[in-house]
């Protein structure tokens, strides 16, 4: 009986911390919603950019982190934003690597990339998507915008990673 008490305590104590640290099962649902389409969308980035290889993933420790009361955002909204904009940087890739002048060069170097990094900014006030490549050029981090937010710059800025 005690084990299950304690258990049951610990179990407890789990589950406030999640909530504690802004991670309500909502927000987590909202989370898995959206890292379902980093990892399965990213098969468009492998197809028009020619890297069957290219793997994604996603790093929710900085929306972990935010204020969202000061923001005046909604964590579950946001959550579920980021499958959207991820899915919409997907599709600034597949253009960098087709439809775009000197595409082939794009495409070239894509296919040296193997992992897609998404993380949030250290911020939720940044309102911009940053995007860098590592020094080998094989693992590319996108630091997404705090409230999770598209801007058609952000197909420029991919485009300036390569200069």
């Amino acid at each position: 009986m005690k084990f299950h008490q304690t258990a049951l305590f610990i179990a407890a104590l789990t589950v406030s911390s999640s909530v504690v640290a802004g991670v309500g099962l909502k927000v987590k649902a909202q989370q898995m919603v959206s890292e379902d389409v980093v990892v399965t969308e990213v098969a468009r980035v492998q197809k028009g950019c020619g890297n069957v290889d290219l793997k994604a993933t996603i790093d929710w420790s900085a929306w972990s982190e935010y204020d969202y009361k000061a923001e005046r955002l909604n964590p579950e909204n946001t959550a579920r934003f980021v499958g959207g904009l991820v899915n919409t940087i997907y599709d600034d890739m597949v253009n960098l690597c087709t439809t775009i002048e000197h595409a082939e060069l794009y495409k070239a170097e894509f296919g040296k990339i193997t992992k897609l990094h998404f993380v949030g900014q250290e911020s939720i006030k940044e309102r911009d998507t940053h995007f860098s490549l590592s020094k080998d050029g094989k693992v590319m981090t996108i630091k997404l915008n705090g409230g999770a937010a598209y801007n058609t710059k952000f197909a420029d800025t991919l485009q300036n990673v390569w200069g």
